[in-house]
Parts: C-alpha cells; structure tokens; sequence
C-alpha cells in the first residue's frame, strides 16, 4: 500500500502513469494499491492505515511525507464508528457513482491546469516552500508531529511501514540542492529516533540530469509523468 496526500494520489496525471501505477505494472509478484487521497496528512494518513488497509498478507506499507504534513496537524479529526457492513456498502455505492467518478478524473488530471496558471501569476513554488518551513517553528506542531511519530510507530511492531520523503520543487534548485533545511532535519530526525525505515528522494532528484522535467511547470510540489517515473525507479530498487 501507498499512502499519502495527493502526489501519491498522481494529481495531474493518469493513475497508469503514477509511480504506484508504474509500479504496478512493472512488478508482478506484489498487488500495489494507491491509498492516496487529495488533501490527506499524516494524521489522516495513520486513521487510513489502522482502519482501512488489511494486514493480512501484507508486506509493506509506504507513507509519502510531505513538507506540509504539518499544516493541518492539529485538527482533530473525529471520525464516527460505523458498522464494518454498512461502510462496504456505502464505499460500493460510491465506487458506482458516476459524478464522484467524474469528479474524481477531473481532479487527477484537469486541475493541474489551475495549479499551472496560478503558480505562473504568483511564483507559488517559494511562497509555499517557505509557508512549509514556518510550519516547523511552531513548537505545538511539533509535538503533534512526534505524538502522531509515536503512533506511527505503535502500528509498526512488525517493521512494515516505511516513510518516502519527496521534496517539494524548490527543494531541489541549485541552491537548497547543497544542504538541508532545518525543516528537513526536524522530520528526518522525528523519523528515524522511533526506528521506523526512510527513504529520502531530495538527493535522487537532485542528482537527476533533467530535474527540471520532475514537476509540472510553475507546480510547488506535484509530479510530471517524468517525475513519477523517476520515484518508480527508485522504489523499485528499494522493493527488489
């Protein structure tokens, strides 16, 4: 399983042409499902793996953590208890619902357009690295964030979760290319000391000769077909 916001989900691009997808196809032996959902954070990301994903006959879970993991952290989430019977069928009613399917396409690979336009206009790629690394000075954030690590970490006695880094497109200009930013150091940090796995693409991206094709034009954090290429071929090394 794959969980994550929505460049796991593959915004902008078709579900074939994700990393998941790309993965899919390439490895045989794995049944590789895409968890992501627009929108989710780490909060969410861990309701999704307690309540949502089987554990039978599992092998690993990945957790796409974003450089906006953080903004809506705090929220409390309340989430209602509802018969195990009752949700399948309202997620088979759903399935069938051909305007939530619409919507749903339209989401994947229309609105990247709006994400284009406005990154265009408004240089959205530095605004939103650097509202991103405010997050990290907030220190009631901060210990929300190592709550939920501590969490993360209860779901984790069997070692099957592991944590997949993406930068953010300003993250990887020549500049922020030869170091890593205080926010970086915080989540590698808040990661790694509960012994949960981490791969880290910053350095992968970087190193990458045609980085500039990795993310849509004028997009802060959302990948290009090239992009998710990119992060299938790590991971398929890691998972081989």
């Amino acid at each position: 399983y794959f969980v994550g916001g929505s460049v796991t989900f593959g915004k902008g691009v078709e579900q074939a042409n994700t990393f998941t997808g790309i993965l899919n196809n390439e490895i045989k032996q794995y049944n590789i499902i895409n968890a992501g959902v627009v929108g989710s954070n780490l909060e969410n990301n861990i309701e999704i793996i307690k309540k949502k994903i089987k554990k039978s006959n599992l092998k690993n879970i990945y957790v796409n953590f974003s450089l906006d993991d953080l903004s809506i952290i705090d929220e409390i989430i309340n989430l209602k208890k509802e018969d195990s019977n009752k949700t399948a069928t309202m997620l088979a009613k759903l399935r069938k619902n051909e305007i939530l399917v619409y919507i749903n396409n339209f989401i994947r690979t229309k609105s990247v357009i709006y994400i284009m336009l406005k990154g265009y206009i408004f240089k959205t790629d530095k605004i939103y690295y650097k509202q991103a690394l405010n997050l990290y000075k907030n220190n009631d954030k901060l210990k929300i964030f190592d709550e939920l690590m501590n969490e993360v970490s209860n779901q984790n006695l069997d070692n099957k979760i592991i944590f997949i880094m993406i930068p953010y497109s300003y993250q990887i200009n020549e500049q922020n290319c030869k170091k890593k930013d205080f926010a970086e150091k915080l989540i590698i940090k808040g990661i790694e000391k509960k012994n949960i796995k981490l791969i880290k693409l910053k350095e992968v991206f970087c190193n990458d000769k045609n980085k500039e094709k990795i993310f849509f034009k004028f997009d802060p954090s959302h990948l290009s077909h090239y992009g998710h290429k990119l992060v299938a071929n790590t991971l398929k090394q890691k998972i081989n």
